[in-house]
């Protein structure tokens, strides 16, 4: 990457782009989960791992549980739609027709146990 001018030249920068563009790139994608998850909090819509999930779940009332079940169950739907060999999609697997996911949620409640 050459981006300094030197008579009317351009010479590379006296360090190395890439060493200093990743911790960048690091901090900036950090960043953005934090902010991510701050927003999240504020509007209640708190997302756990599993082997937390495990030990909250018994501790939720019923609706909360099919709530979280709900919940997850979308969000695996989207990932399904996603063609990961390409590494690429489209609006179109981001937004489930409302059909689709009146099915899913539907499932949900049918097999839901507590």
């Amino acid at each position: 990457m050459r981006i300094i001018q030197k008579n009317d030249r351009f010479i590379d920068p006296p360090f190395n782009v890439k060493e200093a563009a990743i911790p960048c790139a690091i901090f900036s994608y950090l960043v953005h989960i934090i902010r991510d998850f701050q927003k999240d909090q504020f509007n209640n819509l708190n997302y756990f791992a599993d082997d937390r999930i495990i030990k909250i779940r018994p501790l939720m009332e019923p609706r909360y549980q099919l709530s979280l079940e709900i919940i997850f169950d979308l969000y695996l739907m989207v990932f399904e739609r996603i063609n990961v060999d390409k590494g690429s999609f489209t609006s179109l697997e981001l937004n489930p027709t409302p059909e689709e996911t009146r099915k899913r949620v539907y499932e949900n409640i049918i097999k839901f146990r507590p």
